[in-house]
């Protein structure tokens, strides 16, 4: 037989890991302060060119598990989906503070991958919500100075557009990437 000090000892022990199990272990939520403070740290060009290839990195795994997840047997769309969430939040103040701190990453500093990293985050994470009207300036800037291939930008773009408008835009399939670009532009009203 259990006393009432006995339980009364076992329910506040049982609400107290309650309370904290609920508030405390399983929130995966990414830190934005912390985040910037990271990025903030980065000192030489090989730990930036490490944090965006880590990113990116990142996201590639997250997309081969959940392509492999697919076809399971125990397949949780909304684990997977909340996973996901975590991982593109991540990415995203993770390329925002980096955008903020140094501009978009140069390819001939960093190299290919690192330079990727930022159109990674937008272009997987399937989500317009990591658009944003003030990068667009990072991607446009890193067009122009080929740290982002013409291909890569008019992808960006088509998605930067659809943010804005709320609709997809129709290329034109007889003109080439750069008159698509600029046909994109011209509806905009982007100065080029």
């Amino acid at each position: 037989m259990i006393s009432n000090f006995g339980k009364s000892l076992w329910l506040v022990t049982s609400l107290c890991l309650a309370i904290f199990c609920s508030g405390c272990i399983f929130d995966n939520t990414p830190n934005k302060e912390k985040i910037q403070k990271e990025v903030q740290e980065l000192a030489s060009l090989e730990e930036k060119k490490e944090y965006l290839e880590n990113v990116l990195i990142e996201i590639q795994s997250f997309e081969e598990r959940r392509e492999a997840r697919r076809f399971s047997v125990d397949y949780d769309a909304e684990a997977l989906n909340d996973e996901k969430d975590m991982i593109y939040l991540k990415g995203f103040y993770s390329i925002s503070s980096y955008f903020e701190e140094y501009g978009y990453p140069s390819r001939a500093e960093l190299g290919q991958y690192a330079a990727f990293a930022p159109y990674a985050v937008v272009f997987f994470s399937e989500d317009s919500r990591f658009i944003r009207e003030e990068q667009f300036k990072y991607f446009y800037g890193a067009y122009r100075f080929n740290d982002l291939a013409e291909e890569v930008f008019l992808n960006y773009l088509l998605i930067y557009y659809e943010k804005l408008v709320g609709k997809n835009y129709r290329l034109d399939r007889r003109a080439d990437v750069q008159e698509n670009i600029h046909a994109i532009f011209d509806e905009l009203n982007v100065d080029y």
